[in-house]
């Protein structure tokens, strides 16, 4: 349009064409004018698309127009003869679809100016309204889209610590299975006379602490027997009121007592053996003697001994432990 003009102008019915304008207009020389004719009706311009001109060469001119009935129009085709007027040689676009121009146009034409009218091609309302409910559709699927994906998440991160729950609580049962296990394997290594008699006790004293671990200091005539057993009247009578005298030595050894019968028993008896410098050998047929019914007497306890052990080594396990039959007995 602008082949044999210096310049090329455009004039924009903006009420007729909204920002459609921009999509019709060529590629803009820096020599070309763009004229916007608008008003309060006219539609706002939008940034992207009038960010493509704003960026070009052309001259672009923002005309604001008196409002009245087709009063754009009129000041439109005014500016269009002053101008004509100005520069013959130009050339001059009228970009609105109102056929109203096309008597100007043909005015124009015929004194051989170089101008012409562009129709835009516009939305109809139906097609603008689909066009609208298609991107409300759109922005409500990713929306929903969104909030599917925001409540996979959730449930998906509350499946998690479900599940870290579950393997806490299960590491916890385990941890407290293996507490319950080594604390029942402590007692009963607590109670196990085998295991508590590591060595005999190196001093006088140390078996009065062990003697405390299976005769209670509590009935204190068994006490008082089996210290005098052990360590003859004299030197067992010191150690008695030694424990029967003083309290905080007396709470401390009655805390060692062992509360299982047989354990005790089988204390005493190491008790015994060891001070007489006696081995273990043999421990376990002394226990049976001393738990066999028919040990009811002194003599029914030497007789068994014998019987079991032999003469002279039934007899000497009888002299150890005559002394203490009694408690050995439980009686």
């Amino acid at each position: 349009m602008s082949l044999f003009g210096n310049k090329t102008i455009y004039f924009i019915d903006s009420e007729n064409v909204n920002d459609n304008w921009i999509d019709t207009i060529p590629q803009i020389k820096k020599t070309d004018e763009i004229k916007v004719f608008y008003t309060e009706k006219s539609t706002n311009v939008s940034y992207e698309k009038f960010s493509r001109i704003a960026e070009g060469e052309a001259n672009l001119n923002w005309i604001k127009c008196f409002t009245g009935q087709n009063a754009l129009d009129f000041q439109l085709v005014t500016d269009l003869g002053y101008c004509v007027a100005k520069g013959a040689k130009d050339t001059f676009v009228i970009i609105s679809n109102d056929k109203g121009y096309d008597a100007v146009v043909n005015y124009w034409v015929v004194k051989g100016i170089n101008i012409s009218r562009v129709g835009v091609e516009m939305e109809s309302p139906k097609k603008a309204k689909k066009k609208i409910a298609a991107k409300a559709k759109a922005v409500k699927k990713v929306a929903l889209k969104s909030k599917k994906k925001e409540t996979t998440n959730q449930e998906t991160k509350k499946q998690e610590t479900k599940e870290q729950e579950k393997q806490k609580q299960e590491v916890k049962k385990q941890e407290a299975k293996k507490q319950d296990a080594k604390e029942a394997k402590t007692k009963e290594a607590s109670n196990n006379p085998k295991t508590l008699w590591k060595k005999k006790p190196s001093n006088e004293m140390g078996y009065v602490e062990a003697i405390g671990r299976c005769v209670s200091v509590k009935k204190l005539g068994d006490y008082h027997m089996v210290l005098t057993n052990l360590f003859g009247q004299e030197v067992g009578t010191k150690y008695y009121h030694m424990i029967k005298d003083d309290k905080e030595l007396k709470d401390k050894v009655s805390k060692t007592y062992i509360t299982n019968d047989e354990q005790r028993l089988d204390y005493l008896v190491r008790i015994f053996l060891a001070f007489n410098d006696k081995g273990f050998k043999d421990l376990q047929k002394i226990l049976n003697v001393i738990k066999d019914k028919k040990c009811d007497s002194l003599n029914n306890f030497y007789k068994l001994l014998t019987e079991s052990l032999k003469e002279e080594k039934g007899r000497m396990y009888y002299n150890i432990l005559k002394g203490i039959y009694g408690v050995l007995k439980g009686e």
